[in-house]
């Protein structure tokens, strides 16, 4: 029957792995266990390699301390426990090229999760007392970034990317999937305001075209516009309604 720290390690190597799958959207241990090794070589003589499943480390009480070891399934784990055994470092590395380090508050809740995606992603990921995730920062192998805030109903609501062609864009989303308000930020220096309706239609669009014209669109549920605002740079104005079928009925000043 496993130990309570081996169901311990468990249970945190099968969060972190299905935390990979779910957000697809141990070199620290290596270099203790050398450390430790080369330590008991140089205190002793005969063979400086040392074979063993597990390691463990306790304090002048008796308390474990230190957890060197693998997972039933294989994979090495590291752990740092306080005087009363809960852990509060969790260092392992996964199969698939997951690996990730973990930090717990007192009550073994994991607060804070560094770790690399069997994708190559990198993330930092920021939980609650619940250890609900709110906080996700996130950088894919070939170079964008994101921050993503999440509620505490598991859906993000908020996020900046900055995107392939490195324009910075700031969303805010009703639910899952359901964007309603970008702010970007093009590479040309023209920023823009989208707003969206719950079909995700583009229903307004606010921005600078070109460093110099103020541009105001209002758009149907088909996505036709309805109404046309622009002012540039020397002052000169216009204002264009339509109906349903994008069709002019008014226009200011007259063509």
């Amino acid at each position: 029957m496993a130990t309570p720290t081996n169901e311990a390690l468990a249970r945190r190597i099968d969060r972190l792995e299905a935390e990979n799958r779910r957000l697809k959207r141990g070199g620290l241990a290596l270099a203790v266990g050398a450390c430790l090794l080369l330590a008991g070589g140089a205190a002793m003589k005969g063979p400086t390699t040392v074979v063993t499943e597990g390691l463990v480390i306790v304090d002048k009480n008796g308390n474990e301390r230190v957890h060197l070891g693998t997972s039933p399934e294989g994979c090495p784990s590291f752990a740092l426990k306080d005087e009363k055994g809960r852990i509060g470092v969790f260092l392992m590395q996964g199969e698939g090229g997951l690996a990730a380090l973990t930090l717990s508050d007192r009550s073994e809740k994991d607060r804070l999760r560094l770790w690399v995606g069997s994708e190559g992603d990198a993330n930092l990921t920021l939980f609650d007392d619940k250890q609900q995730d709110r906080l996700n920062l996130n950088v894919q192998p070939a170079g964008m970034p994101s921050i993503h805030l999440i509620d505490k109903k598991d859906e993000q609501r908020a996020g900046l990317v900055l995107d392939k062609d490195d324009t910075p864009v700031l969303f805010f989303l009703q639910g899952k999937d359901d964007p309603r308000l970008t702010m970007k930020l093009r590479p040309n220096g023209d920023p823009s305001l989208e707003l969206f309706d719950k079909k995700k239609g583009l229903r307004g669009e606010f921005g600078i075209h070109e460093g110099k014209t103020a541009l105001l669109y209002v758009k149907g549920e088909k996505g036709l516009g309805r109404a046309e605002l622009q002012s540039k740079d020397n002052g000169e104005a216009y204002l264009r309604v339509l109906d349903n079928e994008g069709k002019s009925l008014f226009q200011a000043p007259n063509p």
